[in-house]
C-alpha cells in the first residue's frame, strides 16, 4: 500500500544509503517522500518524522544548503525537546 510505514522505512533505508555514499542528489527524493508518509501517519512529532527530518537536514549540508539545513535542524530540536523534556527517561 501506497501509505504503509513499511514503505517509508524502505525509502529511508535507501535515501541513508546514497547518503553514506555520498549521492544527497538521489537521497533527497527518497527522503522527502519518506517524511511526508511518515508525517501524515505519524504527525510532526513522531520519532520517526523528526529522525527524517534530521536525515534531510544532513541531506542539505551535503549540498551545502547550509541555511535549510539549520532551519530544520532547529525544528528538529524542538520536536525532540517537546517529546522529551528534562524529567523523560531516555
Amino acid at each position: 500500500a501506497p501509505d504503509s510505514p513499511w514503505l517509508f522505512h524502505a525509502a529511508a533505508n535507501l535515501a541513508t544509503l546514497y547518503m553514506r555514499t555520498d549521492r544527497p542528489d538521489r537521497a533527497e527524493p527518497l527522503l522527502l517522500e519518506a517524511l511526508a508518509g511518515q508525517r501524515a501517519a505519524g504527525g510532526e512529532l513522531h520519532p520517526d518524522t523528526l529522525l527524517l527530518a534530521s536525515n534531510r537536514a544532513v541531506v542539505h549540508l551535503q549540498r551545502r544548503r547550509f541555511e535549510p539545513a539549520r532551519r530544520l535542524l532547529y525544528e528538529v530540536l524542538a520536536g525532540y525537546r517537546r517529546t522529551h523534556p528534562p524529567d523523560h527517561p531516555d
